[in-house]
């Protein structure tokens, strides 16, 4: 199955997993700032599984109850390898920066800028 990008302003085409993560209205919240601040959409589409022309979102939660609220297009691929039984998974593996991540990138960002 190909992998292709599409994109929609049309949010009712997506369903959420109920036996995926709660999602706080902080987070939501936090989310709309950071679209605010740079929409970066189309960099991180949202990965959908298609069941009986139904799409469930299995990555990308926040970013698509976000983008909602802010009348944004959400762009998003549809990957049916990647089932709703992955996303803790892959979540698990995922690392958050630290302060000492962001240190080093702002060392390194002016190490190069002089």
């Amino acid at each position: 199955m190909d992998v292709i990008l599409s994109n929609t302003k049309d949010h009712s085409l997506f369903e959420l997993y109920e036996d995926n993560r709660v999602i706080t209205e902080q987070s939501i919240q936090k989310m709309i700032k950071t679209l605010e601040h740079k929409n970066l959409l189309s960099c991180f589409p949202l990965v959908v599984y298609k069941d009986k022309g139904q799409m469930y979102i299995t990555d990308g939660q926040r970013r698509s109850l976000a983008a909602k609220r802010l009348g944004l297009t959400v762009y998003y691929i549809i990957n049916n390898k990647c089932t709703k039984d992955d996303i803790p998974r892959i979540n698990t593996g995922q690392v958050p920066w630290k302060m000492e991540n962001y240190l080093h990138s702002f060392c390194i960002k002016a190490q190069y800028s002089k």
